[in-house]
């Protein structure tokens, strides 16, 4: 995955989102870190399968379930831009014994972490918790970028027509 190129084409989209909206970076942290929180949950609910025991479950929508995460990727590289935070590489230990609720739970964890402390560490916690389910949900490195791009077009076009 090329994350410089992730990280540049985020930038781009959010250089003229916040110009346009009259948005500094330094004050939008903690609007993005709540947006993520409701990304992963959007992710959440459509793998319900995978933890709400209590229902019965259809199948899951592949497309839905690979949006949602490329959302969550907006907005991480979002965050890690507007704090100069530019990885080069994730690399998510894949050997993990975590189901995908624990996994789904362990993001959670690590976007509360990030928000008290918004340190390099914590950023690449978050960054590889969140990659590491997106391949436990059987998402590619390649489907990630793929998705990732659709997205951004899309949202590229959202606000070309004052979304």
């Amino acid at each position: 995955m090329n994350l410089t190129n992730l990280f540049k084409e985020q930038e781009e989209l959010d250089s003229y989102l916040f110009a346009k909206k009259g948005i500094k970076h330094e004050d939008i942290i903690q609007n993005q870190i709540l947006a993520l929180f409701v990304e992963v949950g959007e992710l959440a609910q459509e793998v319900q399968p995978h933890w709400k025991y209590w229902k019965e479950h259809s199948l899951i929508d592949r497309s839905k379930m690979v949006e949602e995460h490329s959302d969550g990727i907006h907005f991480i590289l979002s965050l890690g831009n507007v704090l100069g935070y530019h990885l080069t590489e994730v690399y998510p230990d894949e050997l993990t014994e975590r189901t995908i609720m624990q996994q789904l739970n362990a993001v959670f964890q690590s976007v509360g972490a990030f928000t008290y402390t918004q340190d390099y560490s914590s950023y690449i916690t978050l960054f590889t918790e969140f990659i590491k389910l997106g391949h436990m949900l059987g998402i590619t490195d390649n489907q990630i970028e793929v998705a990732y791009f659709a997205k951004h077009e899309k949202n590229h076009k959202r606000w070309e027509a004052n979304y």
